[in-house]
């Protein structure tokens, strides 16, 4: 994990010089693999791989004629659509999901929860345009013509008390498996991360008893949010008063009569059962089932291996409640920093430009930690507000989106930032504080997911 860093100057230049050099590495590698980003591909195009990976992590604009634009200026000095169009077809998206994950070491995650890394699990539906040539992203009607929808779904986990996301599994409409994306994600972070402890939380339709068994043999913890029916079959009780229970059951795939009269077994299919062990045809599974009441004859039910004593059901509310930041996170993500605004066609452009702003997010993150802990030190003598304040997360992107963007000498290099550009930009910043209400709650309006496109030049 990074050292802690007290000045957006210091982020920018260390978060650049990473970028230069990750750049450059893997311009050797794919120059030996592919042949792109060699010498003669510089003599056709004036955008090498720093810069198109810059370009697609700051950029800002509608089409792919604007992003040039704003990055590089006007005139003949900037690459056209086509140019970045033809990079995108050079550049792999294992070069922006290896730099997501190396960008990661820059930042630094100290906050944890009676430690314990509380990292959420959701999912979240990219709109994309319809692409007859990749049907597997398109949602068709009965007639197998008529195309309702198509979209990419982003399975995410993200550190919440630390508000990064750490890692995330892309699938089609075809192959969506939550769950499947969860067990993914959570062996990627337990090998990312040795001797850390994690807490996973997730809502509903991510209870699955392999989940939950995969978590508890890697030393890790879970709280999953059950289905009313997911709940009565395990318990056998229904969801309508206030408990804390400790289940045991035995996990069989047989339906034999003496499994069906025995009320400890509990049936899973053979599938299940292979996922958690190849061999065994009894597993024994043992958890924590609390059901807790969130409203006026509202009830969840929560499935757990948290401990008793020092997580009590309160304790284990107010984790959940915690989940809630990264459903705000993706709004962030998909209109602050434009996630929803895709420029190409074809879904492995698309997911380049998702990584892209998952790595931009992690920067703004970053930046504003650095800034609102940096003012609170500063100002320990203040008198005491009512409320603990953060930073607008929406003008944050702006403010730093406007402050990195480049600007060109008449040699065509960059501009350093300077001194009083950075000190401009943390008054900005402490300028849109709001205060932090955290027993606020709203209704949640459903909408449909509507497509933003600029796939035209």
């Amino acid at each position: 994990m990074a050292t802690k860093v007290t000045s957006p100057s210091v982020i920018y230049q260390r978060f650049m010089k990473f970028l230069e050099e990750f750049a450059h590495k893997q311009e050797k590698i794919l120059a030996s693999q592919t042949g792109a980003f060699s010498r003669s591909h510089y003599r056709s195009s004036k955008i090498n791989l720093f810069h198109f990976l810059n370009t697609s992590i700051i950029g800002n604009g509608s089409t792919l004629s604007d992003l040039s634009m704003n990055y590089f200026g006007m005139g003949s000095v900037r690459p056209s659509a086509s140019a970045l169009v033809q990079t995108k077809a050079k550049t792999p998206v294992s070069v922006f999901s290896a730099l997501h994950k190396a960008t990661l070491a820059l930042c630094y995650m100290d906050k944890k929860y009676k430690g314990l890394r509380v990292i959420a699990f959701d999912g979240t539906n990219e709109p994309v345009a319809p692409n007859e040539d990749e049907p597997d992203y398109i949602i068709y009607a009965k007639n197998k013509e008529t195309i309702i929808r198509a979209g990419i779904h982003i399975n995410a986990a993200y550190d919440v008390l630390n508000d990064k996301y750490l890692a995330i599994v892309t699938q089609d409409q075809r192959s969506k498996d939550e769950r499947a994306a969860a067990m993914k994600m959570v062996k990627e972070i337990h090998e990312a991360y040795p001797g850390e402890t994690f807490l996973f939380v997730m809502d509903r339709g991510y209870f699955s008893y392999p989940l939950c068994k995969l978590i508890e043999s890697l030393g890790h913890k879970y709280l999953i949010r059950m289905k009313e029916r997911e709940y009565s079959c395990l318990t056998y009780t229904q969801l309508d008063h206030t408990e804390d229970q400790q289940i045991s059951r035995i996990l069989t795939h047989h339906q034999r009569k003496e499994e069906k009269e025995n009320p400890q077994m509990k049936y899973l299919v053979k599938k299940s059962m292979r996922q958690i062990d190849q061999e065994s045809e009894f597993i024994d599974f043992d958890c924590r089932v609390v059901a807790i009441e969130i409203g006026d004859n509202v009830w969840e039910g929560l499935i757990t291996n948290l401990d008793e004593a020092e997580f009590p059901p309160e304790a284990l509310g107010f984790i959940y409640h915690l989940r809630w930041r990264i459903e705000q996170s993706f709004s962030w993500l998909k209109y602050g920093i434009g996630m929803k605004r895709i420029h190409s066609i074809k879904a492995e452009y698309i997911i380049q430009e998702i990584y892209s702003s998952l790595i931009f997010y992690n920067l703004v993150s970053e930046i504003k930690k650095c800034v609102l802990e940096s003012s609170q030190s500063d100002n320990k003598e203040e008198k005491q507000t009512t409320y603990e304040y953060q930073i607008n997360t929406t003008k944050a992107i702006r403010a730093i989106r406007n402050t990195f963007t480049p600007k060109w000498t008449k040699k065509r290099t960059i501009c350093q930032i300077t001194k009083a550009e950075f000190q401009a930009l943390t008054e900005e910043l402490l300028r849109e504080k709001l205060p932090v209400r955290p027993e606020r709650s709203f209704k949640r309006n459903l909408h449909p997911n509507r497509l933003i496109w600029f796939t035209y030049r």
